[in-house]
């Protein structure tokens, strides 16, 4: 499951260059509203291999809702390369798939 606050002007979003984003209020979400969607996933019952995100114009910002993935996200070689490479990041034994 991924899930994703859009953008939501934060400190973190404030680093980019020139704190450029913070300044397109119309396409970002507040904090609260961008911790909408994780929590979303985290607590409703969401089928497995699900995206969450802001149901905006170009997920952006907006209201939590169950999106349909981009290509990437339904790449079973590249899933099993993020997989491998997140256990290895956290010192996790990878697990044969």
């Amino acid at each position: 499951m991924l899930a994703s606050p859009g953008i939501a002007r934060t400190s973190l979003a404030a680093q980019s260059r020139s704190n450029v984003i913070n300044r397109f209020t119309f396409l970002t979400n507040d904090p609260e509203r961008g911790a909408l969607s994780p929590l979303y996933a985290a607590t409703q019952d969401v089928p497995g291999n699900t995206y969450v995100g802001p149901d905006g114009l170009g997920g952006f910002r907006g209201s939590p809702s169950v999106r349909r993935p981009g290509q990437a996200g339904l790449d079973p070689a590249l899933a099993g390369r993020l997989w491998d490479a997140t256990a290895d990041l956290v010192g996790m034994a990878v697990v044969a798939r």
